[in-house]
């Protein structure tokens, strides 16, 4: 199969893949929402990065690296250090770096944890067996906790909906080929996390962010 006919296949496979989640992520929240009255909606902080996460996994395979090298060239230019501290900071300069030299293939499984961990974030965490990673429990965990943080500090009111909305439409239109900045959308994408979020901790949400990130990083 020639090149060309390669990515076109695995971005159909992959599409096809997160469909199904999709739906079945969709089929669940309506069950709740009709049995229980426990309805969902789609508007905090924490969808809008899962949106951001799905329209790269929907992308090209040629896309997925590109988007995924802005996303990490702009996070290297990010002053983060009141929240990433010490040895922590050593670790995001590796973490940085892997995702820099990983192949598309791997890119699209760390984005593809990442979207669904949000996607799930309301329910129990299932442990299968005892012997499971306890590290990677922990991590999870820290990323739920630093997403809550996130989501409170960055409330789904009109200022903040209105930027979300800009960003994943200058996305979709990188995505539809309509858009040359991906650099441009990802400075946006990060210094909305920065200014809206970081920038607004108080002394007890920097501790407990530095917490989390030093957890999920080390």
């Amino acid at each position: 199969m020639e090149k060309h006919g390669v990515l076109r296949y695995n971005t159909a496979a992959t599409n096809i893949m997160q469909n199904k989640v999709d739906n079945e992520i969709d089929l669940e929240y309506k069950h709740v929402c009709k049995k229980f009255g426990i309805c969902r909606t789609n508007t905090g902080f924490s969808d809008f990065v899962a949106d951001i996460l799905k329209i790269i996994l929907t992308s090209r395979d040629d896309q997925v690296k590109v988007a995924s090298d802005a996303l990490t060239e702009v996070a290297k230019e990010t002053d983060f250090s009141e929240v990433i501290t010490g040895v922590a900071a050593l670790f995001f300069k590796t973490v940085i770096g892997i995702l820099e030299r990983s192949e598309v293939e791997n890119l699209r499984s760390i984005y593809s944890i990442a979207m669904n961990t949000l996607a799930h974030k309301n329910r129990p965490l299932k442990v299968v067996d005892i012997t499971d990673d306890k590290r990677t429990i922990t991590r999870t965990l820290s990323f739920l906790e630093l997403i809550n943080t996130f989501d409170a500090v960055i409330p789904a009111n009109e200022e903040n909906k209105l930027e979300w909305s800009d960003i994943k439409n200058g996305l979709e239109q990188w995505q539809n080929d309509e858009r040359e900045d991906i650099l441009d959308i990802m400075q946006s994408f990060i210094g909305h996390i920065k200014s809206k979020g970081i920038d607004k901790l108080d002394a007890e949400g920097v501790r407990n962010v530095r917490e989390s990130f030093a957890k999920i990083l080390m």
